[in-house]
This record gives structure tokens, C-alpha cells and sequence, in this order.
């Protein structure tokens, strides 16, 4: 058994040693599953809407589809894109307007217009800052580069995307091995492999993917900087960091906490100190050159990468929005706070608080985020994991979830910290997620880097388990089972806030950017039939029972009525269509169906 201080395996008797010798064999096996679950999933998704999310207007998809199109046909310093103006936007200019209409007034005859959308337009290029970036840049030229070279088709995005989580998985993979041993490894590899939520986002035009690889990119530069101690090492790090930061800022608070932790140990030698944290530097401004060299042609703040920083501080933070902070809920009060802040960074931070009535309002709001943080639930944001899960059936029967990954991996922390000091870096890349969501959002696609630094702290539980099954230390067996079920016990504890899995929005939005058009399509090419199945393919993503037998919620507890009359009116459509058709049984089956919701959706607000 090697020595728990010098790292390396856990000592699993004849399974580790075997292992052991087989590392090719069993990343093999680790990446094939992989790649097989993720060829399944995306031939499942392709058949539906899900693969065309960008179509949907009103998400973020939606604008990097727009940006990446926008780079692709000339305009490299994305100059023209602006910033996007969905139906939150227009609800929080609005509610501004209503309370200052002097300012309305203003910007009326500053712009030479009265048009309210052209005004809430107006408004927000002024709080986010004109030609400033919308978002930080290096994934929208990703996405321009592939449309430019391949066709303006996010499939082809997809497919890198899908790469970079087979490369994730790799790296895990071997960080998991040299830190922990072969079995640590085999069961960490095997948990990101066929975790649900990273084969998903795989196949959403958003940055979460390419967010994950460079987290766990970064912890694998940061050990390898640690164990060569060498210029080279330094400036790769810094490289890392600085396409990191370009990708999302937030990793900047990483290259803080890193350069921090590089540094402390030659606080008394400021000389090496400066030396030792020069090369990392350097590497980050190399990236950000070229922004800068962008910003100043278009005459933008020079360092600055995106303008969402305000309002999402806001939206995350003002008093009574947490722990999901959804504009829609608070739109005046988010619209005071930008108005407060002039839309600035720490004018906004100074309003946001000032909406709290002290510092238990502000610790209650952080602890209502941490509840949500650390659910097993995946709380959807403009794409749903748990609406993938019923286009798809093994995206919704794959085995590991958040629950299982947060149980093990919380465990995992202090052990791995006993065993190899290299896993550090692992532990400040976990802890600066953590406070960053802690800081703004909780929402699924915001958590799967914390979740994925999990991933080798949850390999080396199993195999400690392992261990002590195989060494029959029943004693240590029952003391880790207990701790795993404790935290089990708190993260699948039901959040009834959160409401249903799947929301009304993402059986709605489907419809209209995916099912309709292709329906009106067909009505106008003559091709009627084609129109009505397009409508029953469209039903059949409804909930199960869903408007039959007595109770037409069965199956959905938390249904809306909004949904029930949503489906009821869709079911009378396709009723009527089958009547043109000369198919009275289909169209006598649907009205019934129609009927059926309907009588639901009275009771419901009737309360009864």
C-alpha cells in the first residue's frame, strides 16, 4: 500500500493492483462509454427542438447564435451586435420609465424617438455600457470561427463541445489516478462519464461546456506549475488563466486566490515572490491584449469584458430574490437598483444591499442560495435538463445526478487533502465557485464546474469505501456510510420553492420557435397532414396522464393551470384540424382530451 501522505493509490488489495496495471485499458473503456452515451443522446435530441434552442428568441442561445453568425459574415470586432433586448428587459425599462418619466422625456429627445421599445433599448446600451462587450468574448469568436468554417449550423458547435467533455473526462480521469490510485480513478471516470447534466449542455449553444474544461484545464496547469517550478510552467498557467477570464471573468478570482497561494510562501521574499508570479502575469495579459486592442478601436472601457456584471449582481441579490433571482420577479426594484447605480459595477453592489433591512437579511438570503446550491435537483435556465431527460430516454436514465456526485464528493474533501497535497488547486477552484454562486446565481448551468471539481474527491470515497470493505473494517465501513447518507440526506431533501421539474416556458418555447413554424411551413406548402402530425408529435411532449382518466395532473403533481389551459387549447386545435381532414374519431379523441383539461383548469381556480 503506498503511504497515505505521499498520495498515489489507496490500497484496494488485488483490484487496485490490477487496475494498476491496465490504466490505457480502463480510460478506454471510461471514454467509450462515454463517447457511445453522448453519439445516443445527440441522435435522440436531433429528432426534436431541443438541438435548436438558439431558434428561441427570448435565450441566451439565441444571442450567441446571433453573435457568433454576426462574426462569422465580417464583423470581427463585433461592433454591430449590440446587446440583446429580451421581454425582461422591456419590463424593467418600463417600470424605470413609470417611475421617472422626466428621464423618459430625456432620452426621448436625446435619441429623436418615442418609440417604447427603441427607448428600453436605449436605456440598456446606456446602463451596459454601449460597444462594451455583452459577454465576455472568446466563446462568441469560438462559435463565429466554427460558423465561418463549417456553416452557420450549432450542431458543428455541439460536436467540439462534445470533444471538450471527452477531454474533461480525461483529464479527471488522470488527475484522479496520480492523486488517488486506479480504483479512485476508474470510479470518477465512470461518474463524469455518464453524468446527465455535462452530456447535456454538451448539446446547448452556451458556454458551460468549454466553462468546465478550462476549470479542470486549470487545475491540471496549476500542478503541473507546482511540480516544475520552471518559467515555462508558470507562463502556460497564465495562459490558461488569461483565455479563462476571457471566456468567463469570474475565473479571475481563481487566478487571484492562485497567485495568492503561490506567493504566501515567499511573503518574506518579495523579490521571488514577484518573480514567481511574473510569468503567470505575463500569460494573462497576452490574452487580454487583443480584447483591449478591440475595446480602444470602438471605443470601449479598455479592460472591460462584459456589461452583465450590474444587473446580474442585482437580479441574484436585491431583497426578496433570492435564492433563484429571476429578474421577472422584481423588476421595479431591480430597475431602482440600476437607476441608483447608473448601471456602474459598485454603484448597483451599494443599491442592491441597500434594499436589505441588515445583515440577517443578507445572511438569510445566502443561506436560502446555499440550500438551493447544494439540491440535487437541476434548476433549469434557459435550457431544462429534467425536458431533455423526455426527448431523450437515456439522457433521462442515466445513472449519476448531483445527488450521488455532492454525497461522495463532500466526503472525499478531507481524505484527499490527507493523501496528496497536489489536489489543492482542486479544492480553490471548488471553494471560488462556491463563493461565486453564493454571489450570484445557483442556477444548474452556473453550478457544473463546482460539480465537476467534486467528481476525484467523490473517486477517492468510493475507493476508501472499497478499502475497507476489502480490509473488512466494518468500524469505517459504517462511519463513511453514515456520513455519505447524511449529506445524501440534505442534498435530495425536497425544496418545494423550486417548484415543477418542468416548467410551463419549456413546454411553451418549444412550440414557438420549433413545432409552429414548421406547422405554418406545411400549411403553406399544402402539406396539411404534415402540419397535423408536427401538432401531435408537439402533444406528445405533454406530462404523462396529462388530460386522460379522472384526474388529468396524475403523474405531474405541481401542474399549473396555466399549462392546463395551454394543452387544452392545443388539443382543440388539433381537433379541429383532424375534423377538416374527414377524421372525426381523432378529432372526437382530442376534444375529449380538451375537455377533460379544461374541467381541470376550473377546479384548479376554483381551488378546488
Amino acid at each position: 500500500m503506498v503511504d497515505p501522505s505521499e498520495g498515489g493509490a489507496t490500497g484496494t488489495g488485488w483490484l487496485e493492483s490490477r487496475l494498476q496495471r491496465h490504466k490505457h485499458v480502463l480510460l478506454g473503456v471510461v471514454l467509450l462509454l462515454a463517447v457511445l452515451a453522448r453519439l445516443v443522446v445527440f441522435v435522440q435530441l436531433n429528432e426534436g427542438p431541443l438541438l435548436h434552442l438558439q431558434d428561441w428568441e427570448q435565450s441566451d442561445m439565441h444571442f450567441f447564435d446571433a453573435w457568433g453568425r454576426a462574426i462569422a459574415t465580417g464583423d470581427l470586432l463585433s461592433a454591430e451586435v449590440g446587446h440583446p433586448q429580451h421581454l425582461w428587459h422591456r419590463a424593467v425599462a418600463d417600470a424605470h420609465f413609470s417611475r421617472h418619466p422626466e428621464a423618459r422625456g430625456a432620452l426621448a429627445r436625446e435619441r429623436g424617438t418615442d418609440d417604447p421599445a427603441a427607448l428600453a433599448r436605449a436605456l440598456w446600451d446606456d446602463w451596459y455600457g454601449g460597444p462594451t462587450f455583452h459577454q465576455e468574448p472568446f466563446y462568441p469568436y469560438l462559435v463565429g470561427a466554427t460558423y465561418a468554417l463549417l456553416g452557420p449550423d450549432a450542431r458543428w458547435v455541439f460536436a467540439w463541445q462534445m470533444t471538450l467533455g471527452l477531454l474533461t473526462t480525461a483529464l479527471l480521469f488522470s488527475m484522479t489516478w496520480r492523486w488517488f490510485g486506479a480504483v479512485a480513478a476508474g470510479a470518477a471516470g465512470l461518474l463524469v462519464a455518464l453524468y446527465g447534466p455535462v452530456l447535456f449542455y454538451e448539446m446547448v449553444l452556451l458556454r458551460v461546456t468549454l466553462r468546465v474544461f478550462l476549470g479542470v484545464l486549470l487545475v491540471w496547469l496549476a500542478e503541473r506549475a507546482w511540480k516544475r517550478r520552471d518559467g515555462a510552467a508558470a507562463l502556460s498557467l497564465g495562459v490558461g488563466l488569461g483565455v479563462s477570464v476571457l471566456v468567463k471573468s469570474t475565473f479571475a478570482l481563481f487566478g487571484l486566490v492562485l497567485l495568492a497561494w503561490i506567493a504566501w510562501p515567499l511573503r518574506r521574499r518579495p523579490l521571488e515572490a514577484m518573480r514567481a508570479v511574473a510569468p503567470v502575469v505575463a500569460g494573462v495579459v497576452l490574452c487580454l491584449v487583443p480584447a483591449a486592442a478591440r475595446n480602444l478601436a470602438v471605443g470601449a472601457p479598455t479592460l472591460a469584458l462584459s456589461s452583465v456584471g450590474p444587473i446580474s449582481l442585482c437580479e441574484a441579490n436585491v431583497m426578496g430574490n433570492a435564492p433563484l433571482g429571476v429578474v421577472a420577479t422584481a423588476p421595479q426594484t431591480c430597475a431602482r437598483v440600476m437607476a441608483e447605480g447608473d448601471g456602474r459595477l459598485l454603484g448597483v453592489a451599494w443599491a442592491t444591499l441597500r434594499t436589505h433591512t441588515g445583515a440577517g437579511s443578507v445572511v438569510a438570503a445566502v443561506a436560502s442560495k446555499f440550500q438551493i446550491l447544494f439540491a440535487a435537483r437541476e434548476v433549469p435556465h434557459n435550457a431544462n435538463f429534467y425536458y431533455a431527460g423526455r426527448q431523450s430516454w437515456l439522457l433521462g436514465h442515466l445513472p449519476f445526478g448531483f445527488g450521488l456526485l455532492a454525497a461522495l464528493g463532500v466526503i472525499g474533501i478531507y481524505p484527499a487533502l490527507r493523501r496528496h497535497r497536489y489536489c489543492i488547486p482542486l479544492l480553490l477552484m471548488l471553494l471560488c465557485n462556491l463563493a461565486l454562486l453564493l454571489g450570484f446565481y445557483v442556477f444548474s448551468r452556473f453550478r457544473m464546474t463546482l460539480s465537476i471539481t467534486l467528481v476525484p474527491f467523490a473517486g477517492l470515497t468510493v475507493a476508501l469505501l472499497l478499502e475497507w470493505l476489502a480490509g473488512k473494517r466494518w468500524r469505517d465501513v459504517a462511519a463513511l456510510t453514515l456520513l455519505v447518507t447524511t449529506v445524501a440526506a440534505f442534498v435530495l431533501w425536497p425544496r418545494p420553492s423550486l417548484g415543477p421539474r418542468v416548467r410551463f416556458a419549456d413546454y411553451a418555447a418549444p412550440y414557438i420557435f420549433y413545432y409552429e413554424p414548421r406547422m405554418a411551413a406545411a400549411t403553406e406548402a399544402g402539406r396539411f397532414d404534415e402540419a397535423v402530425e408536427e401538432l401531435e408529435r408537439f402533444l406528445a411532449t405533454a406530462p404523462a396522464g396529462l388530460g386522460s382518466g379522472n384526474d388529468p395532473t396524475a403523474g405531474y403533481p405541481g401542474t399549473s393551470p396555466r399549462l392546463l389551459a395551454y394543452f387544452a387549447q392545443k388539443h382543440q386545435a388539433a381537433a379541429n384540424a383532424h375534423e377538416r381532414l374527414g377524421r372525426p374519431q381523432e378529432a372526437q379523441r382530442h376534444r375529449d382530451r380538451s375537455r377533460a383539461l379544461l374541467d381541470a383548469y376550473r377546479k384548479r381556480q376554483a381551488g378546488i
